[in-house]
């Protein structure tokens, strides 16, 4: 079994936003260990994330809602620059 959790790439250090990674309510499920399986996940997690309004960016990845409307704060490997 595998584990698949989306997290949020831009992960918001203001206290005033509630990162949905912050508090774990990220889309997550578990996959049978082949290739098949992962990638039928990826594809059900990817369509539930866009349903509860997370948005995937092409540099930073998925976004959830508390944070897509936030500019990125700093210049973490990973994080694109806004």
């Amino acid at each position: 079994m595998i584990w698949i959790e989306f997290r949020c790439s831009r992960r918001s250090r203001d206290d005033a936003v509630r990162c949905w990674s912050h508090v774990n309510a990220g889309p997550m499920e578990i996959a049978c260990d082949d290739t098949a399986s992962v990638l039928q996940m990826l594809k059900l997690l990817a369509r539930a994330a866009r349903e509860s309004g997370w948005r995937r960016f092409r540099i930073e990845g998925w976004v959830c809602p508390a944070c897509k409307d936030h500019p990125v704060i700093d210049n973490a490997p990973g994080r694109g620059d806004r």
